[in-house]
């Protein structure tokens, strides 16, 4: 999770130590498994028949996979030219999500993230050539059980 929101982990890493326990070391380690165990779980609902559990697991797969979680300015990551100082801007000025960003005005992308002109015209256009997607589940119930 701490990847996935942006949390920085500098001040908590210590200078000098050589064992593997540090926080990044740590999170490093299980996001290398986490799209792996991702999958497993997506397995498990589906076999089950788990519906809530199925459309989490898929959307915890998405997050993993694209190393971004939903409406945070993680998301911002598959930008072209949008690293950690960008997000982080962005997410101050409330703009956490692909539709948030289409609606702000080239210029002023440009004035928050201290770039000149088409930078945000660009950045806008790559927002609104990403696909979207929604999930949506039914619980079907067959007609042998309603006897």
């Amino acid at each position: 999770m701490l990847c996935l929101a942006n949390i920085n982990l500098d001040k908590y890493n210590t200078k000098g130590d050589s064992s593997n326990s540090s926080p990044s070391s740590i999170i490093l380690s299980i996001w290398h498994q986490a799209p792996r165990i991702a999958k497993a779980i997506c397995h498990v609902a589906l076999n089950r028949g788990f519906g809530g559990a199925i459309r989490a697991s898929l959307e915890l797969l998405h997050a993993v996979s694209g190393k971004a979680w939903e409406d945070t300015s993680t998301i911002f990551r598959q930008l072209d030219n949008i690293g950690p100082k960008s997000m982080k801007v962005l997410e101050e000025n409330s703009i956490h999500t692909f539709n948030d960003l289409i609606k702000v005005e080239p210029m002023q992308l440009e004035v928050w993230l201290n770039r000149t002109g088409p930078f945000g015209q660009k950045v806008i256009d790559q927002a609104k050539a990403m696909p979207r997607y929604r999930l949506g589940l039914t619980k079907v119930i067959p007609r042998s059980w309603w006897r």
